[in-house]
């Protein structure tokens, strides 16, 4: 077996830190597979202090396993890297099977209250216009009542769609994603009144018919006219965040290339 040309162990000043450091006399003989396996390691102990608070038992003892496991693939002469980076696998699959589904249901449950928070209101809001539409007489008032209506639905349609996407995109959460839920680091307010502000641009551009959709009989020229399509768009606008912030930015290439 290769010599290890690290020394592993916990770090004195930060105890949630892992202390690797190479050899002085092996400075220049750093194997890849050590070396990957050092990088695997640090970044693995980045991600399980994101998981964990501080002072948590379940951090203490995954972490005497990473400790152990990175003296065994870097350290000493019998070190063995590649048993190592598969005992690695094993700790990061043990994670997240143990605290996957409690991270998801935690990360859904705050994005569906904050859904609901920001989309009954609105969807309140646009019952009442359309209610009170029914009494009102002249095409002006019937007009503004209406647009008000298509446009708190939507956006009662898009914080639902919102929460319905984070389910669908993570099926299943992977180690990385128990640490980072989401790339862009969003918290589920934040994310939420980001995908809804695109979504009213786009909703502008529905009404305008600068841009039209359609999914079979159901066009997004019926937005103005029909609350179901309303909802629908909000929805679909919601499912699609992902892919909304390009969109916005091709049409408004579109726009001011004109």
């Amino acid at each position: 077996m290769p010599q290890g040309v690290f020394l592993a162990s916990q770090d004195v000043n930060d105890p949630r830190s892992i202390n690797i450091q190479t050899v002085a006399n092996l400075a220049d003989q750093i194997p890849a597979d050590q070396a990957k396996l050092r990088a695997e390691v640090e970044k693995a102990a980045t991600h399980l202090r994101a998981i964990f608070p501080p002072n948590n038992k379940q951090f203490d003892s995954y972490f005497t396993q990473l400790v152990a496991l990175a003296q065994g693939g870097l350290a000493g002469p019998n070190a063995n890297p590649t048993i190592a980076s598969q005992f690695l696998e094993e700790w990061k699959y043990d994670i997240v099977v143990s605290e996957g589904p409690r991270v998801k249901v935690q990360y859904m449950r705050a994005l569906l209250q904050k859904a609901l928070l920001f989309g009954l209101g609105p969807a309140l809001m646009g019952i009442c216009f359309y209610l009170i539409n029914s009494h009102w007489n002249g095409p002006l008032r019937q007009d503004i009542s209406l647009q008000i209506r298509d446009f708190t639905l939507v956006w009662f349609g898009c914080m639902i769609g919102a929460w319905i996407s984070f389910g669908a995109r993570k099926p299943k959460l992977a180690f990385e994603d128990i640490a980072v839920l989401e790339e862009d680091q969003l918290t589920p307010g934040l994310r939420l009144i980001f995908v809804g502000i695109m979504t009213m641009v786009f909703t502008l551009l529905f009404f305008l018919q600068v841009v039209t959709l359609k999914i079979g009989p159901v066009s997004t020229t019926a937005i103005s006219h029909n609350p179901y399509v309303s909802v629908l768009v909000g929805v679909l606008c919601g499912l699609a965040e992902k892919l909304l912030p390009g969109k916005l930015l091709k049409e408004s290439t579109k726009f001011f290339s004109v």
